[in-house]
């Protein structure tokens, strides 16, 4: 019996030790997701770089897009620093990851929070929902992705632009939509020549950009 309680009593305390080890992990790469995050309200897209692993896996926000690697990841973040101006994020609380096989605590992180931004060619603002997690490998973001609805976000921002000008001229919207495009052309290839096909066939009638998907 007393050997029986030893051996719980280990199992405890190494069951106390490994948790205590996953939350400090957790919490030094929330700490690491923080920093980049605001490196990305700054727009400082070179030193976000450092932050990304060169063996990067990462889920993007469009529709039938694969996992990419650290150059599609650098051009979006670079898309979206050339496409907006004043983001800001604002979190609305940072949870542990779990390993995917095992469903226990591994030190990664994952948030919950909304993008503030100005569109900075039409002045629209912006406040999108988004969920991210984040994985790391020799302290660098290494899997993980982002996950909002970025169709309707531009679908948005066209409408709003279009209300705000007063006009019904297809110029002014197939340029809204190109301008959605070229935030979409750094996530995907494929959309980019749909929405491009889309923009030259229905400037005209204003069809929501949300199809392009």
């Amino acid at each position: 019996m007393k050997q029986l309680m030893i051996a719980l009593l280990g199992l405890v305390t190494l069951i106390s030790c490994q948790n205590n080890d996953y939350r400090a992990a957790f919490e030094k790469n929330t700490e690491t997701a923080k920093a980049y995050f605001k490196l990305h309200e700054s727009e400082d897209a070179q030193a976000m770089f450092e932050y990304l692993h060169p063996d990067m896996e990462w889920h993007m926000p469009v529709y039938g897009t694969p996992l990419v690697g650290i150059d599609e990841v650098k051009a979006a973040v670079q898309g979206y620093q050339d496409a907006f101006d004043d983001m800001s994020f604002v979190a609305d609380y940072w949870l542990p990851g779990v390993n995917t096989e095992t469903g226990m605590p591994d030190g990664s992180t994952r948030v919950y929070g909304t993008w503030n931004a100005t569109h900075s060619e039409t002045g629209v603002k912006v406040a999108l929902t988004a969920y991210h997690s984040f994985e790391f490998k020799d302290g660098k973001i290494h899997r993980g992705g982002d996950w909002f609805d970025l169709g309707g976000m531009m679908n948005f921002i066209a409408q709003e632009a279009s209300a705000n000008a007063n006009t019904e001229d297809a110029d002014l919207w197939r340029g809204l939509l190109l301008v959605s495009i070229n935030i979409l052309k750094r996530h995907s290839k494929t959309l980019t020549v749909n929405a491009l096909r889309l923009a030259d066939s229905t400037a005209d009638n204003h069809i929501d950009f949300c199809a392009t998907g």
